[in-house]
C-alpha cells in the first residue's frame, strides 16, 4: 500500500492544511495567544510526562513544541529540553510559560522540522511530536526523529475528533470539515520503515467555556479560519450567540479519542 501517497493526499485535502496555506506564516501568529490560553492545562499530558523515563540527566527533543504544553512539564524533570517550532509567536508563549513555571533549561529553535539539521542537534533520550506532524514528506520527518533518538520516540495525534467547530464548518465554508484518522497512516508508514510501535487509544473531552461573547466569538473565528473582514463573520456571530446558556456563558464541545504511538529507537 502506498502509505506515503495516502498521507500526501490527506495533507493536501485537509481543512487545516487549506487554511494554513491561506494564512501562510500568519496562521499561528493570529492564533497563538488564544491557543495558549486553553492548551497549558492538560491532565492527560501530565500523565504521559509522568510515564516517560525522564530524569534529571535526560535530554528531550520536542518537535513542533508550540506554546510548551509538553516542553515545560518535561523541563521540570529533565536536564534539558530542545523545543523546535516554525512559529515565532508560539515560541514567545513557550518562553513566557517557561518563566512562569520557573524553568530555564529549554532551548528554542525557530524553524520548521524539515529545515533542521539533525547533525547539529545531536541525540536525545526522548523525542516527541504532539499534533505537529503535518508536512507532506512525513517519512523523512519520522526518520529524522528516529535518528535523533537514543531512546524512545513518541507521537501523539487524534484517532477521532468531533467538536462544535467541525459541525458549523459547512455553514461557513460550504463543505464538510476534513480531518482524518492519521494514526492509521502513521502506523502504516512506520511499519514500512521496519518500526513496529506500541499504540494506546484513549477518549478525551476538551470542552471549552467562555465568559463573554467577545471571547467566544474571537476564539471561534480564528478556529474556523475567518479573517477579520470575512462576510461569513456575521453568520458565525449568530451561531455563537445561540451557545449562550442561562449563566451567560458560552460552551462548545470538543470530544473524541487520542492516539499515543511510541517505540524504542534502534538508530
Amino acid at each position: 500500500m502506498d502509505w506515503d501517497g495516502i498521507w500526501r493526499k490527506w495533507v493536501d485535502s485537509s481543512s487545516y492544511s487549506k487554511w494554513m496555506k491561506k494564512d501562510g506564516p500568519d496562521y499561528w501568529a493570529k492564533r497563538a495567544r488564544d491557543y495558549n490560553r486553553h492548551a497549558m492545562n492538560s491532565p492527560w499530558v501530565d500523565e504521559w510526562v509522568s510515564r516517560m523515563a525522564v530524569g534529571k540527566d535526560s535530554t528531550v527533543l520536542d518537535v513542533g513544541a508550540g506554546t510548551g504544553r509538553w516542553s515545560v512539564p518535561l523541563a521540570k524533570k529533565a536536564g534539558s529540553v530542545t523545543a523546535v517550532d516554525p512559529s515565532e509567536a508560539m515560541l514567545e508563549c513557550l518562553e513566557e510559560n517557561a518563566r512562569s513555571a520557573g524553568v530555564d533549561n529549554i532551548r528554542v529553535i525557530n524553524s520548521p522540522w524539515e529545515d533542521v539539521d539533525p547533525t547539529a542537534l545531536g541525540r536525545f533520550d526522548v523525542v516527541i511530536a504532539s499534533h505537529s506532524l503535518t508536512m507532506r514528506n512525513i517519512r523523512d520527518a519520522l526518520a529524522k526523529m528516529d535518528g535523533c533518538s537514543s531512546g524512545r520516540v513518541y507521537i501523539f495525534t487524534f484517532a477521532s475528533r468531533k467538536n462544535w467547530f467541525h459541525e458549523i464548518w459547512p455553514r461557513l465554508h460550504g463543505e464538510q470539515h476534513r480531518g482524518g484518522p492519521r494514526y492509521l497512516i502513521f502506523l502504516g508508514i512506520l511499519q514500512s520503515m521496519g518500526i513496529h510501535p506500541n499504540m494506546e487509544i484513549t477518549p478525551f473531552t476538551m470542552d471549552k467555556e467562555f465568559h463573554s461573547f467577545d471571547e467566544a466569538f474571537t476564539y471561534s473565528r480564528r478556529f474556523v479560519g475567518l479573517s477579520d473582514d470575512d462576510g461569513k463573520a456575521e453568520v458565525l456571530r449568530g451561531l455563537v450567540e445561540e451557545l449562550q446558556d442561562e449563566r451567560g456563558r458560552y460552551r462548545v464541545f470538543d470530544r473524541g479519542h487520542r492516539a499515543a504511538i511510541w517505540w524504542q529507537s534502534e538508530a
